[in-house]
C-alpha cells in the first residue's frame, strides 16, 4: 500500500505518468474524477504495467494517451493485453515505474 496525503495524489501520479502534457486538463479531469485513496492505489497499480505494455512503448510512446484522456476514460480499468489472448502476466520491475519496455523488467507468467 502506498502511503501520501491525499491532498498531493495528483502530483503522485503526474509524477509517474509517461506523458506529462496539459496538466491544467489533467487536473481538471482529476477534480470531477475525485478519487478515493484506493482508486489512486489501483490506477498507479495499473500504470505500472501500461507504461511497460507494447501499446505504451511501441513508436517511443506515441500511443500513450494524455493525462486527461487516461483519468476521462477510466483507462486504468483496461485489461492487460495478455490477459485478453487468455494469459495472466505480472510485471516484477524493480524501477518501475521508469521502464520504458518489457525487456528491461522481469515477467513472471502467472499460473492460474
Amino acid at each position: 500500500m502506498i502511503t501520501f496525503d491525499l491532498s498531493m495524489a495528483f502530483d503522485v501520479f503526474w509524477a509517474r505518468y509517461p506523458r506529462r502534457e496539459s496538466k491544467k486538463d489533467a487536473r481538471k479531469a482529476w477534480d470531477v474524477l475525485k478519487p478515493t485513496p484506493e482508486l489512486v492505489e489501483h490506477m498507479l497499480e495499473a500504470l505500472r504495467w501500461q507504461i511497460v505494455s507494447e501499446q505504451w512503448t511501441k513508436a517511443d510512446g506515441q500511443f500513450i494517451p494524455l493525462p486527461a484522456t487516461y483519468l476521462r476514460g477510466e483507462r486504468w480499468q483496461d485489461q492487460r493485453q495478455q490477459e485478453r489472448r487468455g494469459h495472466a502476466w505480472t510485471f516484477d520491475c524493480p524501477h518501475s515505474p521508469h521502464c520504458r519496455t518489457t525487456g528491461d523488467c522481469v515477467m513472471k507468467r502467472k499460473t492460474a
